[in-house]
């Protein structure tokens, strides 16, 4: 049986890691280049809430969904920050900028494919290839938006501590 002075120092010891983000694991092999790991980061949980206002937003029946607007811009400024929450959100390894790109766009393409095919199984609402296409430039926009912060940010110490406490 651990005391109480023991267990505050495992726990000690293990809250700057999972503030961090690296794996504990990962960590303790001496391994963590990547963040996938038991932490929820700040970019974890913020992608899940609005993927989870996303769904349900979109499998609303037609009939209780309120006006808002041009319907085609709605798609794209939400599946742009969905995008921008992605790319936030994977980890990565410096000068892979790439794969984050390619492993966002196809999710988030795909996801927005799948959406609008179910929407069609909702009452009053149907799948449309404009939502598509829509969903598909908010997501480049919001992709394109993210690594402009990023490198905006990259350009100050306050803005690399900024990415690192809220990231990885």
């Amino acid at each position: 049986m651990h005391t109480t002075s023991e267990t505050t120092a495992t726990v000690t010891r293990l809250v700057p890691t999972v503030v961090r983000g690296e794996s504990i694991l990962a960590r303790m092999a001496g391994k963590a280049t990547l963040t996938w790991g038991p932490a929820l980061r700040i970019a974890s949980v913020c992608l899940i809430l609005y993927w989870i206002a996303i769904f349900i937003g979109t499998h609303i029946p037609g009939s209780s969904v309120p006006k808002m607007g041009n319907d085609k811009i709605l798609h794209f400024g939400a599946f742009g920050g969905l995008a921008f929450l992605v790319a936030w959100a994977l980890p990565t390894r410096e000068g892979r900028s790439h794969m984050q790109a390619i492993w966002t766009l196809g999710l988030i393409i795909g996801y927005a494919l799948i959406d609008e095919l179910t929407q069609s199984f909702i009452p009053g609402r149907n799948c449309s290839l404009g939502d598509f296409v829509a969903d598909a430039i908010g997501a480049v926009m919001g992709l394109t938006a993210y690594f402009i912060v990023k490198a905006i940010l990259k350009r100050t110490t306050l803005g690399q501590k900024l990415i690192t406490s809220l990231s990885r």
